[in-house]
């Protein structure tokens, strides 16, 4: 589902660590007695499906570009919408007590119209909790092969530009919103890097036939994911990449 996060320094597939940001997720909607909680950039709405068996009191939403509706359809408490999370037309201003993204920002060319909305949506003392990608050096300081590099993973995956964590904190705090944590999470997503690092360099060592298999099945996630998967685990070692939570507080107004 999401970049797997250990606290053990161990990975293992299916076992359960790319729920950890969920975790957070859950744990902000006890603590806040959220009613009403907003995902953006649902995509396949895996999030929403578990958050509204586990809390059937609470009343989701999801705005995704593409919204894939199956994993809730049955769902009593959700509502998905067609909507772009810069805007956030489908839900009303000031009726969501937590709005949360996971790794979905990466893709938004315009952080600050984004982070406008967001703090529209949100009823006063409201959060917004996110996780994702960010600069840990400003790009004007990298030298020339990690530009290189970063320029690679950020076309692989269709990332727009990304921006230091610094400069999204001041957007946000631009917006009204207060920070209220900003951790680096890298260490512990390494454990799961080294696995898509190894797990690349197993499939151009096997080469021949399944190379060509998967070319043949799936050959623009081949040609997307083997390179930046190779790169990811030595970009983030070298800290000019971060994988970050952040949670902002929209004061009552």
């Amino acid at each position: 589902m999401h970049v797997g996060l250990s606290e053990n320094g161990t990975y293992k597939k299916d076992a359960g660590y790319e729920l950890y940001q969920l975790q957070i997720v859950q744990e902000a909607i006890t603590s806040t007695a959220a009613a009403d909680v907003l995902e953006i950039g649902c995509g396949q709405c895996a999030n929403l499906s578990i958050l509204s068996s586990q809390f059937p009191q609470v009343q989701f939403y999801g705005i995704d570009l593409f919204p894939n509706k199956k994993n809730v359809h049955k769902a009593d408490n959700v509502i998905i919408c067609q909507d772009d999370y810069h805007i956030i037309s489908a839900v009303k201003n000031q009726s969501v007590d937590t709005v949360f993204a996971i790794e979905t920002t990466c893709y938004s060319p315009h952080k600050a119209k984004l982070l406008d909305a967001v703090y529209k949506t949100l009823k006063g003392n409201g959060t917004f909790l996110l996780f994702d990608i960010f600069l840990g050096q400003r790009r004007e300081q990298l030298e020339p092969i990690d530009e290189l590099y970063l320029n690679i993973m950020e076309r692989s995956y269709y990332l727009s530009p990304l921006d230091h964590y610094e400069k999204f904190i001041q957007e946000a705090e631009a917006c009204g919103f207060t920070l209220c944590e900003d951790r680096n999470l890298s260490p512990l997503a390494m454990p799961y890097l080294i696995e898509i690092e190894q797990r690349m360099y197993r499939y151009l060592k096997a080469g021949g036939p399944l190379l060509k298999i998967l070319l043949q099945l799936c050959p623009d996630a081949v040609s997307r994911s083997m390179p930046s998967g190779i790169m990811m685990r030595l970009m983030v070692e070298d800290g000019y990449l971060q994988y970050r939570l952040m949670r902002f507080r929209k004061d009552e107004t």
